[in-house]
């Protein structure tokens, strides 16, 4: 039995033209986060800024600051996020992803499976953390993370100002690992989810529901992976950023004085919004039919 990836369950499925996904992917990841993900990240961050405060206590503490208006504060950088992310992710992945394909020898793809997905994983990764990911990232925690952000409207330029071109790749090494986990688990760890749903069903259709959810438990699962990661790329980020600057030594710092249970207090949240997510973007993209054939049902 062939281990390559399977390009689709359906072997008429193609490919469509990577601007249709990439416009589609952009369309799907903007809806989700004006719908509910920013609110969702807003509170994401506070917890992570604070690794000891509970989902109530980080909601209440932003809602005390400015009301309903300090859960879109950032917002704009999360705009930037999710049209860059959305483009990249679904015209990128799959361009890359048949380059690998169509010049690495089929032997090789046969005798080293997670070959194409991690040369993939890993190259989407270095470019989109490069160059617009940890920036906007940057920017956004750092805003959020203000003592008082409604206060001084010119306070982020400042900061920019002041700290050059340091600020844009703060957290770097945190939110690298995180893209490449991420990308790499939504090639691998989709696929063998959706071939398993796929001899469950046998012949009858895959419901909308069952795509959702196949898609959600990817995400949950690339969120348990990368949860620690992401703390450390917010704790370097915020106003007043964690001393120690290896990634290493600062995880390992956040273990010890504020255990498991803070490390990964943030989890829900991230799984809420990969629940969300699931159902907005994908909802989005199979309208539009612009997913890549290798994730068609």
């Amino acid at each position: 039995m062939s281990s390559k990836i399977p390009q689709s369950a359906h072997p008429e499925h193609k490919n469509p033209p990577w601007y249709i996904s990439g416009i589609a992917g952009s369309l799907g990841m903007t809806a989700e986060l004006t719908l509910g993900g920013q609110v969702l990240n807003r509170v994401l961050i506070a917890q992570q800024a604070n690794p000891d405060l509970t989902v109530i206590n980080a909601t209440k503490s932003i809602y005390n600051q400015n009301g309903i208006k300090s859960f879109f504060v950032g917002y704009r950088w999360n705009v930037g996020m999710a049209v860059c992310k959305g483009f990249t992710r679904w015209s990128l992945n799959n361009t890359i992803f048949s380059f690998c394909q169509d010049h690495i020898p089929k032997e090789v793809q046969k005798n080293h499976q997670y070959l194409v997905p991690t040369i993939v994983g890993i190259g989407g990764a270095i470019f989109e953390t490069t160059v617009y990911l940890c920036p906007l990232e940057s920017l956004k925690t750092r805003e959020m993370t203000i003592l008082n952000p409604h206060g001084d409207k010119n306070k982020i330029w400042r900061i920019i100002r002041d700290e050059k071109g340091s600020i844009f790749f703060k957290g770097w090494t945190g939110l690298f690992p995180r893209q490449a986990i991420t990308w790499v688990t939504y090639l691998l760890v989709y696929d063998k989810y959706r071939t398993l749903l796929i001899k469950a069903r046998g012949e009858n259709q895959i419901g909308k529901v069952e795509k959702i959810a196949m898609n959600f438990m990817t995400g949950a699962t690339a969120a348990f992976l990368t949860t620690p990661f992401d703390l450390y790329k917010t704790q370097r980020q915020k106003e007043n950023p964690i001393e120690q600057k290896n990634i290493v030594s600062s995880i390992r710092f956040l273990f010890f004085h504020h255990g498991l249970q803070g490390v990964y207090r943030s989890l829900p949240i991230r799984l809420v919004r990969s629940g969300f997510y699931a159902a907005s973007t994908f909802t989005v993209m199979d309208f539009f039919d612009a997913l890549p054939a290798r994730m068609k049902l």
